[in-house]
């Protein structure tokens, strides 16, 4: 969720505290009188509350993913569903790997083909949930000898038991690190010697495909 959909679901839960108990005597008291049209309302107006709040946070998330969206691929742009992913189960500290490979949308099509040095030094943009990870902007493939370690860690077998074709990307990724019209980039929380959590997002032009791989221990 976004800041401002977090803020606005702080906000009602405190409004729920504070006027529940007022609102259930007023209920009562409503009922009680027989005060029919009244207690209609009473009835419908939290119901239409809660309607306005869930629809506040999903346009708010919406265009706070838009804009997340931008910053990571340095465009407007939207994704199309995955051909291919895989999810696992997450810890309740959101500790878990999760894998997508989608068909490469035009507008990042467009705006990889034209890289400059915006794209390739000012994104991805950090956003503010990632503020004590690494940020590595976008750089063009082949890949050196300073990617190993965090590429290891996002093409983890964590899943690939629980999903085969895992491997096959896993082939498709490292195949597409080694050649040019591929990029790379990435968010990344650095332990003593490894990494510990990753975003790690890769562009195949070539082969057409968009990848994108979290990784949290």
């Amino acid at each position: 969720m976004s800041d401002a959909s977090n803020f606005i679901l702080l906000g009602s839960f405190v409004l729920f505290c504070i006027g529940i108990i007022p609102y259930l005597i007023w209920v009562v008291v409503t009922l009680a009188k027989k005060r029919w049209r009244t207690f209609g309302i009473l009835l419908l107006g939290p119901a239409i509350l809660i309607v306005l709040v869930v629809g506040t946070i999903r346009v708010l998330d919406a265009f706070a993913y838009r804009a997340y969206l931008k910053g990571v691929y340095g465009t407007k742009c939207s994704l199309p569903d995955p051909i291919f992913e895989f999810h696992s189960p997450r810890d309740f500290n959101g500790d878990g790997y999760s894998f997508e490979v989608m068909e490469l949308p035009a507008e990042i099509r467009a705006r990889f083909e034209s890289a400059d040095d915006e794209l390739l030094s000012g994104f991805p943009k950090r956003p503010n949930y990632r503020n004590d990870w690494e940020v590595s902007s976008w750089r063009e493939a082949p890949a050196g000898d300073e990617l190993e370690g965090k590429l290891d860690f996002a093409l983890s077998d964590y899943g690939v038991g629980r999903d085969p074709d895992l491997v096959r990307y896993f082939g498709l990724i490292r195949e597409a690190l080694d050649r040019k019209g591929t990029f790379y980039a990435s968010f990344t929380k650095e332990g003593l010697s490894s990494p510990i959590n990753i975003d790690f997002f890769v562009v195949d032009l070539v082969g057409g495909w968009l990848y994108q791989i979290n990784h949290n221990t």
